[in-house]
């Protein structure tokens, strides 16, 4: 159902990537619902709180998938609603906290060096430019 809906219902210009992590999110939440004898029409007032708990302690996911796997479930709802299936609106307020960790520590790992941002020429450029600003800014405080 969810297939159906969002390429003509859902997010405006979802690309095929968003489209498959969504069926993989939807793959998680009926599992978990299957497993915890959920049912998806009639879903208990605590089920979405128990299904991020899940994601994000159980599954070890980061932040910004269970906030993908969480937009999966919330659009079902939305297009279960649209059927006429529910009324139901289980993950209406649901948030799923903010990454912790700093992107370049995720792309690199943690104690891993950075590669240098550009060629030695233009890193130079960059280092006078930042102690231009930095003076302009230290002029300015005072």
């Amino acid at each position: 159902m969810l297939e159906g809906y969002l390429p003509h219902h859902g997010p405006r210009g979802a690309s095929t990537e968003t489209l498959k992590t969504y069926k993989t999110g939807m793959t998680k939440f009926i599992g978990w619902a299957q497993d915890n004898a959920v049912s998806l029409l009639r879903p208990r007032r605590n089920m979405s709180s128990g299904y991020v708990g899940w994601l994000l302690e159980t599954q070890r996911l980061s932040a910004s998938t269970g906030r993908t796997y969480v937009a999966a479930a919330r659009n079902l709802y939305v297009a279960l609603r649209w059927a006429g299936a529910t009324k139901a609106d289980p993950f209406h307020d649901v948030r799923v906290a903010p990454e912790r960790t700093a992107p370049e520590e995720k792309r690199h790992g943690s104690g891993t060096p950075l590669p240098a941002p550009c060629a030695p020429r233009a890193r130079s450029r960059l280092t006078v430019a930042a102690r231009q600003t930095g003076s302009r800014l230290a002029s300015q405080r005072s």
